[in-house]
């Protein structure tokens, strides 16, 4: 064939795989930009440099095409990096796991051997435009409806689950070696062996996704037990606050009758002093707003009342949170599990003088940050994230920031935490946006 001729037959080739990568990283990663032409103009160039090298060395076409896969997932979509990494090595195995496919089908189909379809160049791209259309069809299958994101599911399951499919790619190396080895077109036996492999490897995404739909679960059931250890609290908080109101009605009437008699006296100065006093014993327990969001303002009233009840000072910097989208009940559980921590650590803390929190809240960009920082003894920090428990019932301890970190993946939000010379920082960050969790 000529050089236009293998041209017009590859670009269009190399397009179905663009779209194929552009349907599976899409749906499962989300975009990170915006900008329509940013992708178009990405896949335009991929199109174009697979086009030319298969042209001029086809060779390595297969290490292209890998790299953009890598590439791509890490700069132009969403998730994590092990989620990144996961949704890229996935695809690249399932791409050599098609294409063995459909060279061992067209061997069976066309009655040819591996190296008869190898030394025809139109049965060469007609397996080659067979497997990127199958491809293209496994990347809707496995992504299933549209904006089907990626949910927190732990790395080492992710590594277990494409270590599979890798697996499965070298078995698909080794039936199609037995076919070329023989030196006759593909059997049934080896077609058969071939779709097998090929139905384990999708099979490994919808374990995927059944541990995801479990670690959601998990989250969801976190936040009820989370929603229930605030609802107690909240209650003995109001069980206290109404014996301070039976305490004040019983008083009120003693406090109008000193007020009216100081009036009556003009006793004006001591009347000032009384009520001065009077109201300085009263506002310490009203909820300040802090958010404009009720719920949330309740929640640090409690908290600040709870940490200054152990001789903790606590400061709570917050912009208006009055028009946020973000669920106010589950930016509670975050604020409540990293305040929780903050205490415990402050408490911990043998100079009771320096035990201070101070909570920063802030909505920015489409971004809601959340900054606690405060004193605590030496903290070892794993997984790059959570701190590590000191507590001996550790399994029963620690799951608070756990619970925190999986509701932030959940969101493609993310959570650091810090330790240095007695400072212990929790941040977060999370996207102002109205989803939520699946029930």
């Amino acid at each position: 064939m000529s050089f236009d001729t293998l041209a017009l037959i590859h670009f269009p080739i190399a397009m179905c795989e663009s779209f194929a990568m552009y349907v599976f990283f899409s749906r499962l990663l989300g975009k990170r930009h915006t900008s329509n032409k940013l992708y178009l103009g990405f896949h335009a160039f991929y199109v174009l440099s697979n086009g030319a090298l298969s042209i001029f060395n086809i060779g390595y076409v297969a290490l292209f095409t890998i790299m953009i896969c890598f590439i791509y997932s890490f700069f132009l979509y969403g998730g994590t990096k092990v989620q990144r990494v996961f949704c890229a090595g996935l695809l690249t195995a399932y791409m050599f796991i098609v294409e063995l496919f459909a060279a061992v089908l067209s061997s069976f189909l066309f009655d040819f051997s591996l190296f008869e379809i190898g030394g025809s160049i139109s049965m060469f791209y007609i397996g080659a435009f067979a497997s990127k259309a199958l491809l293209l069809i496994l990347a809707f299958v496995v992504t299933g409806r549209a904006k089907a994101r990626m949910g927190p599911v732990p790395y080492y399951h992710l590594i277990m689950l494409l270590a599979v499919t890798y697996i499965c790619a070298g078995l698909s190396y080794t039936n199609i070696t037995f076919v070329g080895q023989s030196g006759d077109a593909a059997t049934p036996i080896h077609v058969l062996a071939s779709l097998g492999i090929a139905v384990v490897a999708v099979l490994v995404f919808f374990v995927f996704r059944q541990l995801q739909t479990h670690a959601e679960r998990e989250i969801y059931m976190a936040v009820v037990e989370q929603h229930l250890a605030e609802n107690e609290m909240r209650f003995q908080l109001i069980d206290s606050q109404n014996v301070e109101i039976i305490s004040i009605k019983h008083d009120i009437i003693n406090h109008l009758t000193s007020i009216r008699k100081m009036a009556a006296d003009g006793e004006y100065k001591e009347l000032d002093e009384y009520l001065s006093e009077y109201l300085n014993a009263v506002t310490p327990s009203l909820t300040r707003s802090i958010t404009g969001k009720p719920s949330i303002d309740a929640l640090l009233s409690e908290k600040t009342a709870q940490a200054e009840g152990h001789g903790i000072r606590f400061t709570v910097n917050s912009g208006t949170l009055r028009n946020m989208l973000f669920s106010p009940v589950h930016l509670n559980v975050i604020l409540s599990n990293a305040i929780d921590n903050a205490i415990d650590a402050c408490l911990k803390t043998s100079d009771t003088a320096a035990r201070y929190i101070k909570a920063d809240i802030v909505r920015e960009n489409e971004n809601i940050y959340i900054r606690v920082e405060n004193s605590s003894p030496s903290v070892e920090i794993f997984s790059g994230r959570l701190p590590k428990t000191s507590k001996i019932d550790a399994d029963q301890h620690g799951y608070g920031l756990a619970t925190v970190n999986r509701l932030l993946l959940r969101y493609n939000g993310k959570m650091e935490c810090k330790y240095q010379d007695g400072t212990f920082v929790f941040y977060a960050q999370i996207k102002d946006a109205t989803d939520s969790i699946p029930k």
